[in-house]
């Protein structure tokens, strides 16, 4: 939407000096009105956000500040190692390719603090993409293997089940006792 007709700059007036009035005079625009406040000349804005031109996400090539990596990098790790801790305690297994994977972090943590920030991002997103395409392959025989005993599963459960309503269906519903 545009705004009112009184305060639209005209094409031509490419620094807003200028303002078009009702009656299409150009009338001059108040000298405060292009100023920035000395919090957004500094580059912050006055609530204390970011200001125009700077930006607390950096460049793809700017190199993460503090803790960033390795708090990345650990969180992954820590979700990986509860997950395993998981697996271990319901089903009594381990899979193999996740210690793999909690490793190669665990290894490729000082090399990604040395990366741009894009660059470690990068890196800890392979090696969860390599976790998930090995664990596709590798784990393919037992996922169908899972399928076929819960389908068989399933379908002993169904056919108690009918039995069970055509006993109900030929009989009648159970009296109670007096």
């Amino acid at each position: 939407m545009l705004p009112p007709r009184a305060t639209r700059p005209r094409p031509d007036d490419r620094a807003g000096h200028r303002v078009v009035a009702d009656g299409g005079a150009e009338v001059p625009r108040p000298a405060a009105a292009g100023r920035l406040s000395p919090a957004a000349a500094a580059g912050r804005s006055a609530v204390g956000g970011v200001g125009p031109g700077r930006s607390r996400a950096g460049r793809p090539a700017e190199h993460a500040h503090g803790p960033a990596v390795p708090m990345l990098f650990s969180g992954v790790m820590l979700y990986l190692a509860a997950d395993l801790a998981f697996q271990l305690r319901t089903l009594r297994t381990v899979t193999w390719t996740r210690i793999g994977v909690l490793v190669v972090l665990a290894v490729g943590l000082p090399v990604a603090q040395h990366l741009p920030a894009f660059g470690a991002l990068t890196l800890l997103t392979a090696n969860c993409l390599a976790l998930v395409i090995i664990e596709l392959v590798a784990l393919a025989d037992s996922r169908r293997a899972l399928r076929r005993a819960v389908y068989e599963e399933k379908t002993i459960h169904e056919a108690g089940e009918a039995a069970w309503r055509a006993r109900w269906h030929d009989e009648g519903p159970e009296q109670p006792a007096q």
